[in-house]
């Protein structure tokens, strides 16, 4: 009974001595749930401001939370001496965040190029832009990839990983726009002459802009055809239809040259299979 005794006297003043240590880890361990759960609730309001990031934002809270809880509960049991049980936390953890992020390291990627547009954005949506090839209108920004409508009215989902290291063309970034055609006509005729008549029907049509200044020049020597470019810039914050001024060029253009008595390609074509043919 002596025995006993002694035991239970001797197990008591381990306890009052571990209370302390066990009263600080108590407290170090929900202190870190609290500020962990603030963290999340912060990290989720940040994410639901934006359109694109909307959809992690419980993910964020979720991850937020219980990471700063797992770090103090590490700390609480180093506290009580118990360290080699917080050794094996972090080891499993580290372990399992390296398996973790090779397993998912391009869904980590374009996650992290999500926020930094959502930070820095280089284009909206209703942007023109062209990427790895492609090239559409922005029609959707979120965490893990840009949606683009292709002038096939097909939709391509870009991951944002894959713009974000590669170069990126922003055709409306300030409104303007390029637009070319090209038309081909005679060696016999006079190409100065053609680029004047081009530049100057160009500068009539509605919706091309003063400056920069439209221009024409030779772009090629085909083998029947002088190939000579006409272009010209449009403001699409205007609301300027982009198709219909191009094709309002192109059509003055080809009449413009046909009533100053230019041959045009086609004809030009059709005159050389003439001659090459034999005579009957």
């Amino acid at each position: 009974m002596e025995a006993l005794w002694e035991a239970l006297q001797a197990d008591w003043a381990s306890v009052v001595r571990l209370a302390p240590r066990a009263l600080y880890g108590g407290v170090v361990f929900v202190v870190s749930v609290w500020v962990g759960r603030r963290v999340g609730r912060w990290l989720r309001g940040v994410l639901e401001r934006g359109k694109g990031t909307r959809p992690y934002a419980p993910l964020a809270q979720h991850v937020g939370t219980w990471g700063l809880a797992l770090v103090g509960l590490v700390i609480a049991t180093n506290i009580l001496g118990l360290r080699s049980i917080a050794v094996s936390i972090m080891a499993a953890g580290g372990a399992t965040a390296i398996i973790v992020g090779f397993a998912f390291r391009e869904i980590g990627e374009n996650m992290l190029a999500g926020l930094l547009f959502s930070v820095r954005p280089s284009f909206d949506v209703g942007d023109l832009i062209e990427s790895t090839g492609h090239r559409g209108v922005v029609r959707d920004i979120s965490l893990m990839n840009v949606v683009i409508r292709a002038a096939n009215e097909c939709d391509v989902f870009l991951p944002s990983a894959v713009i974000l290291r590669n170069p990126l063309l922003n055709f409306t970034r300030d409104g303007l726009r390029r637009l070319a055609f090209t038309i081909g006509i005679d060696y016999g005729d006079d190409s100065a002459e053609a680029r004047t008549v081009i530049r100057d029907v160009i500068r009539e049509i509605d919706g091309v802009l003063e400056h920069p200044v439209p221009a024409s020049r030779v772009v090629e020597f085909a083998a029947q055809f002088v190939v000579i470019e006409g272009a010209f810039w449009c403001d699409t914050e205007r609301g300027t239809n982009l198709e219909r001024v191009r094709t309002a060029a192109m059509e003055r253009a080809k009449a413009a040259l046909r009533e100053a008595h230019f041959t045009m390609s086609s004809e030009v074509s059709q005159a050389v299979e003439v001659r090459s043919r034999p005579a009957a």
